[in-house]
Formats: structure tokens, sequence, C-alpha cells
């Protein structure tokens, strides 16, 4: 494993899939953390390790949340050391909207041993902002399999909309991929596409906050009929994306590399779907904190084969 200031090579071995585990919404809390009220949610992590088995653990954002954090980031940072597996966050909204600010979030994390948090070029907008290449080593020479991005969604954010009566208002909604961070994306893609012998890797996405494409998939999906073959998982609650589409998806389509954007945010929704040849994936909510559906609690299992290609379920726990 090569460690760079932003990019992070990982190799894999001939053969074998590489596996990845995601969890969403974790949200650790120091309060209900000292009332003994977690165990529910580790148990529920330890019991995803020993089944998946997996050679990373993605973690998509609120791996905290409310006011009083610190100690359960400390806490976060050792249970998942303790898995002596590498493991890659980014931040949700939650996660440094207390007295753990992202500073404070981003030094814990990299000071952790198995941690490959990067806070990412600067003067791009938020912090979490890198990417992990998975690699074959083959003929004397590394290629890159597929490439991980993950990508910081920040908070909320004004937005300037047009209103009901034609006339534009300012509304606060949740926040988006900034187009400083969809030109590095381009930008890095490019690079990657050098490096691999002008061959343009496939990719996966990684963020918090879903995008705007989200809610166009899941109603293309409800008119379907919920047609298998398109998409599986289920959505039990309002898509929290922005209001407006700022291109990212556009891009997305545009390059050709990226397969799979995975989030999390909305605790009870799981769905899946592929559209426009793009799998928008929610994350399977991983325990019961905050608010949850019983029933829907776990993790998402990503495996990339050598060729790149992705399959994508989820792992249930009862």
């Amino acid at each position: 494993m090569q460690q760079e200031e932003y990019v992070i090579n990982f190799y894999k071995e001939r053969g074998r899939d590489f596996v990845i585990l995601n969890l969403a919404d974790v949200q650790f809390n120091d309060i209900f953390d000292l009332l003994g009220k977690r165990n529910f949610t580790v148990n529920t992590i330890k019991r995803l390790v020993e089944e998946v088995r997996p050679d990373l653990i993605t973690l998509t954002g609120d791996q905290v949340w409310g006011f009083r954090t610190k100690r359960s980031l400390r806490y976060l940072c050792k249970l998942m050391d303790g898995f002596d597996i590498p493991w890659a966050p980014v931040l949700g909204n939650h996660d440094c909207s207390g007295r753990a600010d992202k500073e404070y979030t981003a030094a814990h994390y990299r000071r952790s041993n198995n941690c490959m948090f990067r806070s990412g070029p600067k003067g791009l907008f938020g912090c979490g902002n890198y990417c992990i290449n998975v690699c074959l080593a083959e003929g004397g020479r590394e290629n890159i399999v597929h490439s991980l991005f993950f990508m910081d969604t920040g908070g909320r954010s004004e937005y300037l909309v047009r209103g009901e009566a034609g006339v534009k208002e300012k509304i606060t909604r949740y926040d988006n991929v900034k187009y400083n961070q969809i030109s590095w994306y381009k930008t890095m893609l490019g690079e990657f596409r050098r490096v691999n012998g002008g061959v343009m890797p496939p990719s996966s996405v990684f963020i918090h906050i879903p995008i705007i494409q989200y809610s166009a998939a899941y109603d293309l999906w409800r008119t379907s009929g919920f047609d298998p073959a398109m998409g599986f998982g289920e959505n039990n609650e309002t898509i929290s994306c922005p209001p407006v589409d700022n291109g990212f998806f556009a891009m997305i389509k545009a390059l050709g590399s990226t397969k799979n954007v995975i989030c999390g945010h909305d605790h009870t929704n799981c769905a899946s779907i592929l559209y426009e040849d793009v799998r928008l994936t929610y994350a399977l909510k991983t325990g019961d904190r905050c608010y949850w559906k019983e029933g829907l609690s776990g993790g998402t299992k990503i495996s990339i084969d050598d060729s790149g290609n992705t399959a994508v379920e989820h792992i249930f726990v009862e």
C-alpha cells in the first residue's frame, strides 16, 4: 500500500475480488454512549466485519452526532483501528456540527493507525477530498483497476431558486458537491487515465448527502413498478438532496468512468437504482442511533473484480 498526499494505492490479488464494507450513519454520541446505548451499533459493526471480511471499510458520513462528540470520535477511531483493516471515512453534515470541528476531526482521523483519511488539496471545498486506487500489478507495471473518490458534501447551504410566482428567493437546504470539487474530480480522472496507459479506470464516488439524481432515479424506478432489473432496496422517507442540479452527474456521464455513487444521510432509505448506466445507492444504515427502521440495519458490500467491475449488495444484521 503506497500513500501519497491525497491519493492512496491499494494492490489487489489477481483472481480474488477486492471487497469493501460500507458503514453509514453510525452516529455515536457522547451522552448516549456513556449511558451504554451504543452496544447495538457496535455489535452490528463487529458482525459485519466478521461476515464480510473486507479489504477496506468505508464510512459515508455522520460517524458521530450531537454537540458533545469528542469522546465518541476517539472511541470510533479506536474501534475501527481495532479491526486492523484500512478504513476510509467521509464527513457528513453531523460530523463536525458539535465541539469536534473539522480540524479536530481530521487530526484524529490522521492519527489513527489504519485510517486512510486525507484532508485533500488546499483551496478545495470541505475537508476529506481524497482518492484510493485499487491496482493490479501485472507484466512489470501497475494498472489501476478501480478508483474510489471520497468527497465532502458539507452541511447546509443557501440556494437562489425561482418560487411559485416566478420570483427568485433564497432558501436553505442540504449542501451539494461544489464546482471546484467537480473540477478536481475531472482532473484526477484525467491523471489516472494518463498513468494507466491511456485507459480510463472505472470508479466509484462516496459522499454523504445524495445528489439530486437520486430523486429522479427513484421516481423512474417507482414508475416501472419497482422493476428488480433496475434496482433493489426500499425508500421510506423523502430524499434529502440539494434542490438544484450543479452539473456533477453530467460530468460523471461525460467522463464515463464512475459506475457507482454511494451515499448515506437518509436513515430509512436503502434503494440502489441503476440510472442512466450509473448505480445510485443509499448505503444501508448501520445500527440504531438517531432514528432508524427496524430490519433496515447493517452495511453495504461493494466487490471489485480484476476488470474493475463492481457488484453491490446490502448485508442485513438482525
